[in-house]
């Protein structure tokens, strides 16, 4: 690859690729949320409450994502937005295990603790090093030890 190309990448390609299944997902929650979803509340009727404020945060993680990786373009952010969104996902799975026994959600954990929580991991993992890297620049650190020209 030459050196062009890799000063105007970002991130690396199947990083942007997992935010865009990320957002499939979501965008799935959301138009059936939108529906008729009932998130505890089995006699309810319409989208509860919970159920418009997970979607709405969901959403507004992903959003941030986008905005950390497309626009801001910074490690830190991404960082940040990631990390909180991992947190979010943990929580809702937990929950999902404990509180909710629905045999869907119970099929649907295994890929998305995949798509929400390990491979966003990895991620962190990748991204790291450069975060740690530009908040140190951003502090005015000279102990920069990589450089985060790519």
């Amino acid at each position: 690859m030459s050196d062009s190309l890799k000063k105007q990448r970002f991130l690396p390609l199947w990083i942007y690729l997992l935010i865009a299944v990320q957002l499939f997902l979501i965008t799935g929650v959301t138009i059936v949320g939108m529906q008729d979803i009932t998130i505890m509340h089995p006699d309810q009727t319409g989208t509860s409450y919970l159920a418009s404020l997970y979607i709405t945060r969901n959403l507004v993680a992903v959003g941030g994502l986008v905005l950390a990786a497309f626009f801001f373009r910074s490690y830190v952010a991404f960082l940040v937005v990631y990390l909180s969104r991992i947190a979010t996902e943990i929580s809702d799975f937990s929950n999902s295990i404990w509180y909710g026994r629905d045999p869907e959600l119970m099929a649907s954990l295994p890929y998305m603790v995949i798509f929400m929580v390990l491979l966003p991991i990895i991620a962190l993992a990748v991204v790291w090093p450069h975060a740690t890297s530009e908040a140190r620049k951003l502090r005015g650190d000279s102990t920069n030890r990589i450089q985060t020209g790519f």
